[in-house]
């Protein structure tokens, strides 16, 4: 492996006690590769439904641990980003007023315009970690009205845990819509797949847990994780003469 890239939701609610096994799990990782971790919502519960500050988050178990774990980067910023040599791995944190606000397009838009200043080197293959798709992608296309955005040749999501729709069931339809999604919407929209706009490849992973002891679908969660396979996407690059890498594969360790 070259890199270990985790676009947020390590964990379900922070301080539980099954925390430190999650974190533990997760710093096993930066010992096969280097790893570049960005949060997601949960990973800035504090309890449940309620969403902490970022200085509220770094006094936790799970931030001390991963900020402190060698070959391990913990993005924490709005917009931060990791210079390698051939590669930049960028970061989008989304702030929590996106999150109960139901990620509104108002929101969405915002956070552009605060941290679209930026620039990316184009002479690089630009990586991008954001935990929501949504909103990222509109009419089934990647936005093309951010300067970050367009300058990010491969964008990782997560966040709609695949639309709570058994893989083959993706993979006959193969439309993105899912069954669930999060906030207990019904008919999932960006739930999963890869799209490709021009230089641009976004993917949604299923991701590993599909449904938490703490979700509002609680009762079914056993059977909900019994049937809905955990996914992990190996992700194969090809540099051509230019530098300019693509995603030529996808495939998915079940």
């Amino acid at each position: 492996l070259d890199y270990i890239l985790i676009p947020g939701d390590i964990v379900d609610i922070l301080n539980l006690p099954n925390e430190k096994e999650f974190v533990d799990k997760v710093i096993e990782l930066a010992k096969y590769a280097p790893t570049y971790i960005t949060l997601g919502n949960h990973d800035k519960y504090i309890a449940k439904r309620k969403m902490g500050s970022i200085d509220e988050v770094k006094e936790t178990y799970f931030y001390k641990k991963l900020s402190n774990t060698e070959n391990l980067t913990l993005f924490t910023a709005n917009y931060s980003h990791a210079e390698l040599e051939d590669i930049t791995i960028s970061s989008f944190i989304f702030d929590n007023s996106y999150y109960q606000n139901r990620e509104k397009i108002e929101e969405f838009n915002n956070f552009i315009k605060k941290i679209d200043h930026n620039n990316l080197d184009n002479n690089k293959f630009n990586i991008l970690l954001a935990h929501s798709p949504n909103n990222i992608i509109q009419n089934n296309h990647i936005i093309n009205y951010s300067n970050v955005i367009n300058k990010t040749n491969l964008i990782l999501c997560g966040h709609n845990h695949g639309g709570l729709t058994p893989t083959w069931i993706q993979d006959a339809i193969n439309n993105h819509i899912g069954l669930f999604g999060p906030y207990t919407v019904l008919i999932q929209k960006n739930a999963y797949g890869n799209w490709s706009d021009d230089n641009k490849n976004l993917l949604v992973s299923n991701g590993v847990t599909k449904l938490a002891p703490s979700s509002s679908f609680k009762l079914l969660h056993g059977i909900a994780n019994s049937i809905l396979k955990p996914e992990i996407d190996i992700i194969y690059l090809k540099n051509n003469q230019v530098n300019n890498f693509k995603l030529i594969e996808r495939s998915k360790y079940e």
